[in-house]
């Protein structure tokens, strides 16, 4: 039997890693509806309905009917077309205050990090080579890698992006989440190819920005991010993960709402403005989604979809742009449509601090919810256009 779920959020209220020993990186309107004041709202994040917006409400439900697939393992679902909140469904027991996690949607709010960082002169810009920041590369070739190859993912270190813990090829994800000083584990991996000339997904490159971030701030990591975005943005609750050397984990994990990563992404697609103020310049925005020239699908740590590149859905808008997470975390931000559309998986947040003592999040935050913690993955492969087209063709003309 299919579970029910509630699909008018007009009146759901505002309450509003990892990591894996063994795997890898990265409520709600129940059934009725629960009227909450929502006087605490920014003015250009409103509650609205699907039908004010024009939606056709039977296709918008076709997205539902995909999302909430028993075996896809959905917790939740926002969308948000033209700065309101226009329809959110949340599984059973959950709702829009329950903790949602983001694995490596993470590295979309880490270049946003390193994009203020610039804005505020605190980085003379993407071309600085990591020698700067990192002086024991100095005297190898790493230390001619540049922050831009960082964040395009073309470093050229070695890396096994992995969450098998059989690989016995080092440096490798399961590794680095077995070590209670990852970035220290990251500076050790060596070069493989010439930086700048291979696209490889790593976990580890974007590490590097934590230590990048901890050299040039006069702050802690956790409170830049706290004062430059968590605030600004008015989340709810937010806990960012890091390893036990102090770290902030800039690869993953992020623990906050659907709402509050629907935020992040209509900063995103408002060209860094929120509440009528720059969180991170145009500039830097439009840098990061302008496809890199090794792989078409990613720019400055998000996911474009490209044809020819890893992400490409040509029955999509051209111009969709994705932070994307292990076990099936999205935020889908669509300019063109003046949408964005989050999902997240199913998700229990462990109890204690979101600490990895030990190389190990609090007893295992594992995905597949190991122990009854962490995320559940789906048992079949999510589609972007599967559950994206229904929410276009809801829209009409």
């Amino acid at each position: 039997m299919r579970r029910r779920f509630f699909v008018e959020s007009r009146f759901c209220g505002l309450n509003v890693s990892v990591l894996v020993l063994l795997a890898g990186l990265m409520s709600a309107c129940s059934s009725t509806a629960v009227g909450i004041d929502d006087a605490g709202l920014e003015p250009d994040w409103r509650i609205s309905s699907a039908k004010k917006h024009g939606f056709d409400e039977a296709t918008l439900d076709q997205a539902r009917a995909y999302a909430f697939q028993d075996e896809l393992h959905t917790q939740g679902v926002v969308i948000v077309h033209k700065g309101e909140i226009i329809t959110e469904w949340y599984a059973p027991e959950i709702d829009a205050d329950s903790w949602a996690t983001s694995w490596s949607v993470a590295k979309s709010f880490a270049s946003t990090l390193i994009g203020i960082a610039i804005d505020e002169g605190r980085i003379a810009s993407v071309d600085v080579t990591l020698a700067t920041w990192y002086p024991q590369w100095a005297t190898d070739d790493r230390g001619k890698i540049t922050l831009r190859q960082v964040l395009t993912m073309t470093t050229g270190l070695k890396w096994v992006e992995t969450s098998d813990p059989f690989v016995e090829e080092e440096p490798n994800l399961v590794q680095l989440v077995a070590d209670g000083d990852e970035l220290g584990y990251v500076l050790n991996s060596p070069l493989e190819t010439t930086p700048g000339t291979r696209f490889y997904y790593s976990s580890g490159n974007s590490l590097l920005f934590s230590g990048i971030l901890d050299a040039v701030l006069d702050e802690d990591v956790q409170d830049f991010a706290r004062t430059r975005l968590f605030e600004p943005l008015g989340f709810s609750k937010w806990a960012w993960w890091q390893d036990g050397a102090g770290h902030t984990l800039t690869y993953c994990c992020i623990d906050t709402t659907a709402r509050d990563f629907a935020r992040f992404g209509q900063m995103a697609l408002q060209h860094g403005v929120w509440g009528g103020k720059q969180i991170v310049s145009t500039a830097w925005l439009t840098a990061a989604t302008t496809p890199s020239e090794v792989q078409p699908s990613y720019g400055f740590q998000w996911w474009l979809n490209q044809p020819g590149g890893e992400i490409d859905y040509p029955e999509l808008p051209r111009d969709m742009f994705s932070a994307r997470g292990l076990d099936g975390q999205y935020i889908y931000v669509l300019p063109s449509q003046q949408l964005v559309v989050v999902r997240v998986g199913e998700y229990k947040k462990p109890e204690g601090e979101e600490v990895a003592p030990n190389g190990i999040i609090s007893a295992g935050l594992v995905p597949g919810g190991l122990g009854g913690t962490g995320t559940t993955p789906p048992e079949e492969s999510w589609n972007d256009a599967s559950f994206l087209k229904p929410i276009l063709d809801a829209m009409g003309e």
